[in-house]
């Protein structure tokens, strides 16, 4: 199998199962509030709204009514940077660390749901590509944007 080959495949997985990955995603709680809740925690508890907006590919002001929501369910507080009023920074509360468990626990019942049906080896073997993968992409897209902050399209 050529390269060419290989990234038609990864293509065609990615086309034909999106409506699954979705799915997937949907399910352990990555989008919406639970993700937001997810990044901080992921995050050392405390991020940026403008952080938040840009690891999930989201509008600040959707992230802002998605905070707004998540204060109002005492699951995070904010509070303005002390240098720069304008630089909020949201952080967990002890309520949003236990949502955090519960979705955690959730989400490991229903990986190990099809984990079970999985050879382990393979399964290793897969989630070690998917990382080399997948830091290989983050380190290309850091480059294309360098590129593009410098006028070098």
């Amino acid at each position: 199998m050529n390269r060419e080959t290989a990234l038609r495949y990864l293509f065609d997985i990615y086309y034909r199962h999106a409506k699954e990955i979705k799915y997937v995603c949907d399910k352990l709680c990555v989008t919406g509030e639970n993700g937001v809740l997810i990044r901080l925690s992921i995050n050392g508890g405390q991020m940026s709204s403008g952080e938040l907006a840009d690891s999930m590919d989201l509008t600040s002001g959707r992230i802002a009514n998605i905070l707004k929501s998540l204060e109002k369910k005492d699951l995070i507080f904010r509070e303005k940077a002390s240098g720069d009023k304008r630089y909020v920074i949201a952080g967990l509360t002890d309520k949003g660390r236990d949502k955090i468990r519960k979705i955690d626990e959730e989400n490991k019942e229903l990986v190990m749901s099809f984990i079970d049906e999985v050879d382990l080896d393979d399964m290793w073997k897969s989630l070690e590509f998917l990382e080399d993968t997948i830091c290989k992409l983050e380190e290309k897209h850091a480059h294309m944007d360098s590129c593009a902050d410098a006028g070098m399209e």
